[in-house]
């Protein structure tokens, strides 16, 4: 955010040096796609664009003739047979198609509902933080949110290890955290650098078992047609600005992830558990008490935001989530039941996403968690 009336915290970020999660798997020898952070065709050894699995799932190995890591490849007219989904209408499928497991990687692995995926991107979410490293005092419990009155003494935050923001998706998340304007009504324009980051970040999480996964699922309702096509739709969704209260002054990670000021009193959107630690961090949240609590790690609160107090009457955040596991499940819920309630379960227990759009067009108005 671009807030003159807060002192931001100049964190050096170091990012992470974790091996990338699986990006060639089932994608091998699929044609260059110069919108993809690596990639797994035969020609990436001499760019040196590899992704940092080719080897690992065997791309360099594969056969034209075989099904073997590339389930998700589309229907390429130099190769002899294939092995998309539509292989078997058409009678072009490799011998192997089903030993290869095609079908159940088309299925979306064999996810047979929304809760099965997400319970498996539960499992994935390898980036998920320990509760060890950070930790927190939900104060007294606000049963009237209408009084917006400070009813808890401290902080809501007693503990928070800032390596936390050196991690792979952590460190490109938090670099775009400066780069928002926070009152509605001023268009938001942005930088050659600014831009950089924001592919930087995109980069980083879709080499990410999570958003593997997340483009699977996708592809298996027909909600995308491809890695490609998903990143595309997110880089509209969340982060094309549209109009809220002025020109372009708003986006759907703006609004979700950071909060806006909505008026001289109130705030709009703020569902991210880490901005709200480096906004407390820094002095600008008056943190007010929690309203309920939920499994998991979530829970909804109250709070002013500013030298001018303007309150978030209620809003919800997930502690230990990372950047990720909350872009893929409320993308997932946006594109599967937009503007509807969309129910699954995580870790055995029942959750709630609320999306909606932006006037009726493919941008993200606001997504949270209902607690």
């Amino acid at each position: 955010m671009k807030i003159s009336v807060a002192l931001l915290i100049c964190v050096g970020l170091v990012q992470s040096v974790l091996g990338s999660t699986s990006q060639c798997a089932n994608r091998c020898l699929v044609d260059y796609d110069n919108t993809l952070p690596c990639q797994c065709n035969s020609q990436c050894p001499s760019y040196g664009n590899c992704c940092s699995d080719y080897f690992n799932v065997g791309c360099d190995s594969t056969s034209t003739s075989s099904c073997a890591s590339r389930c998700l490849v589309p229907y390429d007219t130099t190769l002899p047979c294939q092995c998309n989904d539509q292989c078997s209408q058409f009678g072009n499928c490799c011998s192997d198609f089903n030993s290869a497991g095609c079908p159940d990687v088309h299925n979306g692995g064999s996810w047979s509902s929304l809760t099965e995926f997400t319970e498996d991107l539960w499992a994935s979410d390898s980036n998920r933080i320990s509760s060890s490293r950070y930790s927190y005092n939900p104060g007294t419990r606000i049963t009237n949110t209408g009084d917006k009155v400070d009813r808890s003494s401290g902080s809501l935050f007693t503990y928070f290890d800032q390596s936390i923001l050196n991690g792979a998706t952590f460190s490109k998340f938090h670099a775009l955290l400066d780069n928002y304007i926070t009152q509605e009504g001023n268009s938001e324009t942005f930088t050659t650098a600014e831009n950089i980051e924001k592919n930087a970040f995109l980069d980083a999480i879709f080499e990410t078992s999570v958003m593997g996964k997340t483009t699977s699922y996708l592809m298996a309702n027909g909600l995308v047609s491809s890695e490609s096509d998903l990143r595309s739709k997110m880089d509209t969704m969340w982060f094309s600005p549209y109009n809220r209260q002025g020109s372009g002054d708003s986006s759907g990670f703006e609004h979700t992830f950071l909060g806006e000021w909505k008026s001289s009193t109130a705030v709009n959107g703020f569902h991210n558990w880490v901005q709200f630690w480096q906004e407390e961090n820094v002095g600008d949240i008056n943190y007010f008490g929690y309203v309920k609590t939920a499994n998991p790690n979530l829970i909804s609160i109250q709070f002013a935001w500013g030298t001018d107090s303007r309150v978030k009457t209620v809003t919800s955040i997930m502690f230990g989530a990372s950047p990720e596991f909350e872009m893929a499940l409320f993308t997932t819920c946006f594109l599967q039941y937009k503007n509807e309630l969309c129910r699954f379960e995580l870790d055995g227990n029942s959750v709630n996403i609320q999306t909606w759009d932006s006037a009726n067009t493919n941008h993200i108005g606001s997504a949270y968690f209902a607690v």
